[in-house]
């Protein structure tokens, strides 16, 4: 009997400290607000931009015999150092991850080495940085290269000819232009691997030929470091303005953040998919990269026929 009762009391402790514990719990949940207990923040991935300084190694890309063939006038040498300018602007800016194709300016990198490196980071944008150089010495300028295939060729024309603008307005070159080249071999693609590439795997690209080493005029330009250093500000900037970028603060560099992003959703934006979708898809097609949109519920994506 003795037993018996002292179970009962005991079964009676158990269900009032439980219901202290259950009333306790409620209370907690519902003033979570006033412990100071804050919910984690959705972190927001970085802008990825891959920069690919042209020419490494023992080949030393365009020269002119009147400034030395290796040195600090090798075009490899001034990629380098155009591109080093181009990264430090940006990563003023809020949210950017600046990615190279190689760690120093002597590296030794294959043109699929590079590609690779694009593809690896997930770039949102692939820059590469050369100087060009002409049989004729009265030929110069800045040009830029871009795609002939779509979305690419539409989403990087106005960075082209933003950076062409820029060059010329402030260094004085001549503007020559945007520039295509066609894969002779591939019909429907790109010549140049560092355009090809990158768009191969949905990433979109462009070349700049900042000046011509062989023309005398832009020899003296690209001659003077702090040229070179001007050149990849102009180059950062309207890249900044592709992104729509932000500064950090307390940064110097301009503020893009009031221009729209031209940023390549090559799936398309999730948000874009309709209430009821049950399943949304897009589809990676070898040499010619991702389709521009995603498609729902047994939809056809990709190519018919």
């Amino acid at each position: 009997m003795l037993k018996k009762c002292n179970y009962s009391k005991m079964k009676r402790i158990c269900a009032f400290i439980l219901a202290i514990i259950m009333v306790v719990s409620v209370m907690v949940t519902n003033n979570i607000g006033s412990l100071n207990v804050k919910a984690a923040e959705p972190v927001t991935p970085p802008i990825v931009i891959a920069l690919d300084p042209g020419h490494s190694g023992n080949d030393c890309g365009a020269v002119n015999a009147n400034y030395g063939t290796i040195g600090d006038f090798s075009e490899m040498m001034c990629n380098w150092k155009i591109m080093w300018a181009c990264k430090e602007y940006l990563e003023q800016y809020e949210n950017v991850k600046v990615v190279v194709t190689r760690n120093y300016p002597l590296q030794s990198t294959s043109l699929s080495q590079r590609v690779n490196t694009i593809v690896a980071a997930d770039a949102l944008l692939s820059v590469s940085f050369h100087c060009n150089a002409s049989s004729s010495s009265l030929i110069s300028g800045t040009e830029v290269y871009y795609s002939i295939r779509e979305p690419y060729k539409s989403n990087t024309k106005e960075l082209g000819a933003d950076i062409c603008a820029g060059l010329s307005k402030e260094l004085g070159l001549n503007n020559r232009g945007l520039k295509q080249r066609p894969s002779i071999n591939y019909p429907g693609r790109d010549y140049l691997t560092l355009i090809d590439g990158p768009i191969c795997d949905g990433i979109p690209a462009i070349l700049i030929e900042h000046a011509y080493v062989s023309n005398p005029y832009d020899a003296k330009v690209l001659t003077n470091n702090a040229n070179l250093k001007k050149m990849g500000e102009i180059d950062a900037r309207a890249i900044a303005k592709y992104f729509g970028l932000k500064p950090k603060a307390g940064s110097n560099v301009v503020d893009m953040s009031g221009y729209k992003s031209k940023r390549l959703y090559t799936m398309g934006p999730a948000q874009d998919a309709p209430e009821k979708a049950l399943v949304a898809y897009g589809v990676h097609r070898q040499t010619y990269g991702w389709d521009t949109s995603e498609k729902y519920d047994g939809q056809t994506s990709g190519t018919v026929g």
